[in-house]
């Protein structure tokens, strides 16, 4: 990818589904938030099976937005046990125990 090429939005948010599966994330899912939210326009989630795994996944979802994509992620939440991160503010990710996601999902589509 160019350094000028810029991937927001929906593409940015099917690459971060795609780092989580490929490192073994359960349950992911992408949810179009667009004229819902105006926080976002994709929420990405997904669960992991203890905090070191949770803690892999965000890692190397933040690593590898920036490293292909030049791409920031402007926040990490919850240090001791990383679950949101934001590579951009068209994108929020939630990476969590199922009990948690479960949670997450209804809350946005009863919305």
């Amino acid at each position: 990818m160019e350094e000028n090429d810029l991937i927001q939005g929906k593409e940015l948010a099917i690459a971060a589904a795609n780092i989580a599966v490929d490192n073994k994330a359960k349950e992911t899912q992408i949810l179009d938030l667009q004229g819902i939210s105006s926080i976002a326009d994709y929420f990405v989630i997904c669960t992991g099976e203890s905090i070191p795994h949770l803690r892999s996944i965000s890692r190397e979802i933040r690593n590898c937005i920036n490293d292909d994509y030049k791409i920031r992620v402007r926040a990490v939440e919850g240090t001791a046990d990383p679950k949101h991160t934001a590579p951009d503010s068209t994108v929020q990710m939630q990476v969590d125990h199922e009990e948690a996601v479960r949670c997450a999902k209804r809350v946005y589509e009863e919305e």
